[in-house]
């Protein structure tokens, strides 16, 4: 919703999992939205690198990140959460690193 509907124009919204090592899957959501300049993008990549619970967050998309992320870690443990991607009228990719689980 935040990438794609300020964008002019029809937007596309692509979702793909992958099973990579035997061990996990990748979940790629990527669209082709407004996507974040450099200031926001590393302000989001700090906020995930972050393991402390003391972070102040001033927007919506930082706390659904960080909580997604969070919940992640503490679940599966450091090796999986999210990874962020992003260029100015580009769009955004995210992926969701999992555990892969055989049961």
């Amino acid at each position: 919703y935040h990438g794609l509907e300020p964008k002019r124009g029809k937007g596309l919204l692509t979702i793909e999992a992958e099973e990579k090592y035997g061990t996990s899957i990748v979940i790629s959501i990527v669209d082709n939205g407004i996507g974040m300049d450099d200031t926001k993008l590393n302000e989001i990549r700090t906020l995930l690198e972050d393991n402390s619970e003391s972070n102040y967050v001033n927007d919506k998309i930082s706390v659904g990140f960080k909580n997604v992320h969070d919940r992640i870690v503490l679940y599966y443990g450091n090796q999986f959460g999210l990874s962020i991607d992003s260029k100015v009228g580009i769009g955004t990719k995210v992926e969701i690193y999992l555990p892969l689980s055989k049961h």
